[in-house]
Order: structure tokens, then sequence, then C-alpha cells
């Protein structure tokens, strides 16, 4: 699995070296508007059709409905970009995040949450307040309620991100859980972590794969999973944050996605990416990749000293959680490649919402508002009525959570489609006109 991990951050790493631009690829450079524009007549006299800190290029090009939004120094995208590159060193968040999990660690030991100890209330409470203000903290960003960039956004998510992540990674080393670390889930917030940080300047075709992921089979498998919103602990508090929050953030990623490559250009490919196109996008470049390595691994993994008596995800779906090895090896294979299958086909079904969602950005707002639902939904159950979400009869539930999420997505979907709503593509196209409309007019 280290070898499937190097695979997909060597293909960060091969893009952002040089951006792969296919041939339909009509690519635009971003300019940054000169500073004399900002004593051009104001911001007073400028239509802004993007009403949150969008340029204000032209000063004598009509009103401005919006003027307290307009930045005249910088366009949107430039703005994000320039926050990515020029923001917060990667060293510094590492730093933090390693407070945080020193805080963690003092606040619930490793000994005690392997033992399942019941919290004081004192530490029970601290670490709730300080899990929810977490959440709230993105949910703010990710709504704009504070009218935050990207950059800012980042370290928010990266945080608590590394901090949650590197408890979860000493807990499971303890246990002998350390094999659960190669699902597809940590892995590929591992890869959204190196992303954000390091491949600022990676190629559309890797960001796409990376945006179809975080919101497909990992946000999806919240309904199987059985994800609630628990603070008993930061472990508790792992699932949620691994498979939920990324999806909050991934809503600021519209414009990293199409600043294409090194130099940050718009990539305006001749005509919107097909659904079947964003999810062959996903597969070929992100999701194979992790799946056949894995896949190789548990086949071998009864011959594989001393990882065969390791527990993996793959037990723990199957076989309860016990690291049945005795069997003839022709069922084990059986099995395990059963498994996989219907796991690529869960894993399909969200990259299609996925797809749907970022094709309309109205779409991934519904997307999210139903994972979130979700989630809240088995959270109640569970601290409410004492309700598991878990067995034979949560993974009834979660397949009936899918099919009616994915029909809803999709209708939404269709419903853009016929009624001409705004895909991504002709809301870069018009950022772009906008740029150099107002540019042009500035020289």
């Amino acid at each position: 699995m280290a070898a499937a991990g190097g695979a997909l951050l060597a293909e960060g790493g091969a893009a952002a070296a040089g951006a792969e631009l296919r041939p339909e690829v009509a690519a635009v450079q971003v300019e940054e508007a000169p500073p004399a524009a900002q004593t051009a007549g104001g911001a007073d006299n400028f239509c802004c059709k993007f009403p949150k800190c969008f340029t204000c290029p032209g000063a004598d090009t009509g009103c401005c409905k919006f003027p307290k939004c307009c930045n005249i120094s910088e366009s949107p995208l430039g703005r994000r970009v320039k926050g990515l590159v020029d923001g917060t060193p990667a060293v510094v968040a590492l730093v933090v995040a390693c407070l945080a999990l020193v805080l963690l660690l003092v606040l619930y030991p490793i000994e005690e949450t392997i033992h399942d100890v019941d919290w004081n209330s004192r530490r029970k409470y601290f670490g709730a307040a300080l899990f929810i203000l977490c959440v709230a903290s993105l949910s703010s960003l990710y709504f704009d309620v504070f009218d935050g960039d990207f950059a800012l956004c980042r370290i928010v998510f990266t945080v608590p991100s590394v901090a949650l992540l590197f408890y979860r990674t000493v807990l499971y080393f303890k246990c002998g859980w350390s094999l659960f670390l190669l699902d597809l889930c940590p892995v590929t917030q591992i890869c959204l972590l190196w992303t954000l940080w390091f491949g600022t300047s990676t190629s559309f075709i890797w960001k796409l794969a990376m945006f179809a992921c975080i919101n497909g089979p990992v946000a999806g498998s919240t309904f199987l999973l059985a994800i609630k919103l628990e603070v008993d602990s930061p472990e508790a508090f792992e699932s949620f944050y691994l498979h939920v929050v990324g999806m909050l953030l991934s809503i600021k990623m519209r414009e990293f996605i199409i600043a294409d490559g090194p130099e940050h250009r718009l990539h305006l490919p001749s005509e919107d990416y097909q659904v079947w196109k964003i999810i062959k996008t996903c597969h070929t470049k992100m999701y194979l990749r992790w799946l056949i390595p894995y896949g190789i691994f548990l086949s071998l993994q009864p011959f594989l000293k001393p990882f065969d008596s390791m527990l993996t995800l793959f037990d723990y779906n199957v076989h309860a959680g016990k690291p049945l090895r005795d069997m003839a090896y022709w069922m084990w294979l059986l099995e395990v490649w059963g498994y996989l299958a219907a796991h690529a086909l869960m894993a399909t079904i969200g990259m299609a919402a996925a797809a749907f969602s970022f094709d309309f950005v109205q779409v991934h707002y519904l997307y999210t508002v139903i994972v979130l639902i979700g989630t809240s939904v088995r959270t109640a159950r569970a601290l409410i009525w004492g309700i598991s979400s878990s067995g034979l009869m949560g993974m009834a539930w979660g397949l009936l959570w899918i099919l009616l999420s994915f029909a809803l997505v999709g209708t939404m979907w269709a419903i853009g489609k016929c009624r001409g709503w705004k895909t991504w593509r002709m809301r870069a196209a018009e950022l772009n006109d906008l740029e150099q409309n107002g540019f042009q007019q500035q020289r």
C-alpha cells in the first residue's frame, strides 16, 4: 500500500512539474489588475456580476450594486491562488496541528481510549466544545459567514485534520489496527492535504479526480458505515471529520480546481465534461490506483507475516471484525474480490453524485445537505433513542439512503440541465471574459 500512496502522490507531483493540457483545452492566462485600477473612479461605477469579492476592473462601465464587495486589486481566482501559494507556511500549520495533538493526548490518553473509559464530565464537555468549534469554524467559512478566502479555509481544515489523523494513527498502531489506515478514506485525506499545501500547481485532471473522490466514495460511505457526529473522544469524532468535513471544504475548491498547472491558467475545455468522463477521471487517476494494490495486498495477506493476523476494514465488514484465515484460499480470494467489486460499485455511484455536484453548484449544496441530514439522523437515533445503526439493518438503511440521495441529486441535476443552469465551465468562461474585458479597458 505504500506503493499505492506513492503512485497517487506521484501523479500530483508529475502534474505539478508540467500540467498536461489536452489539445481541446483553451487555457487563458490569468493576469492581475494593475494597482492604478484602484484609483480609477472608485468601485461604485462597475456592475459586479459576482457579488462576493470580484474584481472591479473598469471605472466607467456602469453601476456597481455591491461596492463593498469589490476587491479591485485582484480577481477571485488570483486571490485564492495567491492565498494558497503565499499564505501560511505548511510548517506553521504542522506545528499548530502537533500542539493540538498534544492537547488531545493529554485530555484523552490512548490507554484510556483503548479501554473505553467513561470520561469525566469536565473532559467530555471540553472535548465536545472543542470538536464542535472545529465544525462550526469550517462551516462558517464554507458558508462565507466571515467572507474567508481559500487560504483561511485550508488552515482551518488542516489543523484538526492532521491532529485527529495522528491521534487515530497512534491509537491504531497501539491496538494492532494499523491496516485500517490503508483504506480509501485515510489515503484520500492524505492526498487532499498534500494537494492543498504542496500540489497547488497540479493539473485540473488531478484536482477533479480528488474532488470526485472526496464527494463520491468518501462522503457516500457515511451511509453504509453509519457515520455519526460523536464527540466522546478524538477517535469517535475523527470518523465524522474524515468523511464529512472534506466535503464541506470542497465547495471552496471550485476555483482552485480550474486554476490549472504551475501558471494557474483558467482551464476552459471546448465543452463541459460529461458525467461519465468525470467518473472515468476519478477511477483512472485515483480510485483504481488505490483499489488494485489494496486488492493484491488482501489477496496475499494470509501469507504475509506478521500481517496475516492483523485486522483490516475488509475483516470488519465481511467477518464481523474477526481475522478468519483458515478457509480455503480460493474462498478467501472470492470474498476479497467480491468485496472489492461491491466497493467499486458503491464508489461509482458516489462518483456519479459528485459529478452531478461539480456540474452545478446548486446540486453540490443539495448533496452536502443530504449527507449532513443523514449524519444528524443517525446521531439523534443513537443519543436520544439509543438505536444502533450498525449490523445488517444499518447496512440496509445505508443502501436506502444511498438510493434516495442519488435519486434526489440526479433529479436536481436533470432539472438544471433542462432549465439551463450555469455549469462550472460557464462560470469559468464568464469569469475569464469579465477579467479580460476589464484588463483591456485598463490598458
